[in-house]
């Protein structure tokens, strides 16, 4: 049942632009973007950072397919061994241009993993460099996702 649930929910997942929607889909929500590649180690450290998973904000990871069912199934499991997350938006990409950069709100994106934390009408982005520094660790990535959450009132 819920995997028939994820088949028939991915074609209303799948958009061509981010600004298409609807703003309030991103309320109280923790967004993983994931352009191609990512950094998969990295992706790994993120998601044992504590503090994102204390709260209960809804996780959504956006990413790129080629508009094909059997390619949203294979990506939405393989994302899911490596991923705790409520929602999926897949970015229709030609495969011509799936190398290319995914945008957000004018921001593009070019390295990945991102995180954007969008919290009572406030919102954060920290792109890949802010999160992996030169001589980054698991513990300062943790750190400066802590200090973005109190920004924003998530956590004290």
């Amino acid at each position: 049942m819920k995997l028939l649930f994820l088949i028939l929910g991915f074609q209303a997942l799948f958009t061509s632009d981010l600004k298409e929607v609807d703003e309030s889909f991103f309320d109280n929500s923790l967004v993983i973007v994931l352009n191609s590649p990512y950094c998969s180690d990295c992706l790994d450290i993120i998601e044992k950072s504590s503090y994102l998973w204390k709260e209960k904000l809804n996780t959504i990871v956006i990413t790129k397919s080629v508009k094909k069912k059997k390619s949203a199934q294979v990506a939405a499991f393989e994302l899911k061994k490596k991923l705790k997350y409520n929602e999926i938006l897949f970015v229709e990409s030609s495969p011509r241009n799936f190398m290319s950069n995914i945008k957000f709100r004018d921001t593009e994106i070019s390295k990945s993993p991102a995180i954007i934390i969008r919290y009572q009408d406030k919102e954060v982005l920290l792109m890949f460099d802010d999160l992996f520094a030169k001589k980054y660790t698991p513990k300062s990535v943790a750190e400066t996702i802590k200090l973005k959450l109190k920004e924003l009132d998530v956590i004290e």
